[in-house]
């Protein structure tokens, strides 16, 4: 909120739906960090930010994605 950074929730969901009855069942793994997680973002004018990642730019931020799921 006004260029302070408030924080980040990681949040891992799994459901299964059964064809038996309209019951979901699910899991929902969730952690907060107390520190920026983006890359690739940068710092000022976030609400004018468009991007278009090259191909190496996409593997670096799936890895770096992936990299969070240890977390939970």
């Amino acid at each position: 909120m006004d260029g302070n950074y408030i924080k980040t929730e990681i949040i891992l969901s799994t459901g299964n739906k059964t064809y038996i009855s309209p019951a979901i069942d699910g899991d929902t793994r969730k952690e907060e960090l107390q520190e920026p997680s983006t890359i690739l973002i940068p710092d000022e004018d976030i609400k004018n930010f468009k991007i278009d990642l090259t191909k190496d730019e996409k593997e670096q931020v799936k890895k770096h994605v992936l990299s969070f799921m240890d977390l939970l």
